[in-house]
């Protein structure tokens, strides 16, 4: 799950056209190319430990397989690879990714209360299960798993080796899922989209970093330099 993935539930919760969808996702993949190269390297700049810089990485940057890269990227750079991971993985897929299937829903039932009808309009139940991006689901059982059975069931030199598989399995995903958006983008669709949205996410982005930076370099340092 990533700032793709967010985009393309989000989209579905809110009935979003196919311009918007992928105006969204070029939006986000492009920040996410831009943090790989500015996140790592500021935070060797700012000689962040690397618990600390792992966990700002992942409090701003937008896509896990970006972020993974950044935070590898900052480890190696700082000495402690481990800890710049563990920490990125944290703040990124416990503290931010897990939260798009409630993000989802209260979007679907914003659009189907007061955009989609009028306001006050009386809401299906059922709508909004069609509307709920079904793979979050999927998210939290192999996670559960992992976590639960495997992680006491293997020691933790065998547990890269049993998760390595599955790690090749979602690269082969990721790049076919980029493929295929890629094949279907049309920049022309673009001129469909009001450019000051592409100007709110920009200055999200920037908020995004800035605040990421206090709490996990400001108030929580004392918490991450210890990864």
């Amino acid at each position: 799950m990533c700032g793709v993935s967010a985009s393309l539930a989000v989209a579905a919760s809110v009935g979003a056209r196919k311009g918007e969808i992928a105006a969204s996702v070029t939006l986000v993949v492009i920040a996410a190319i831009i943090m790989v190269f500015f996140l790592p390297f500021v935070s060797h700049w700012l000689a962040l430990p690397a618990g600390v810089g792992g966990a700002w990485i992942g409090s701003s940057e937008f896509a896990d397989a970006a972020g993974y890269a950044a935070a590898s990227v900052f480890g190696q750079m700082s000495g402690n690879e481990t800890a710049s991971i563990r920490a990125f993985t944290m703040n990124k897929v416990i503290g931010r990714d897990i939260w798009i299937g409630v993000w989802s829903l209260f979007w679907a039932f914003v659009a189907l209360r007061y955009w989609e009808g009028g306001k006050g309009r009386s809401i299906d139940p059922g709508e909004l299960w069609r509307r709920f991006p079904k793979f979050v689901i999927g998210f939290f059982i192999a996670t559960a798993i992992v976590s639960l059975y495997f992680g006491d069931a293997i020691t933790p030199g065998q547990t890269a080796d049993f998760l390595r598989p599955m790690g090749a399995l979602r690269s082969i995903v990721f790049t076919l899922c980029f493929l295929a958006i890629g094949l279907t983008t049309r920049f022309s669709e673009f001129e469909s989209v009001n450019w000051r949205a592409a100007i709110a996410f920009a200055s999200g982005a920037i908020v995004n970093v800035i605040a990421g930076y206090l709490l996990s370099a400001q108030v929580f340092y004392g918490y991450w330099s210890k990864f």
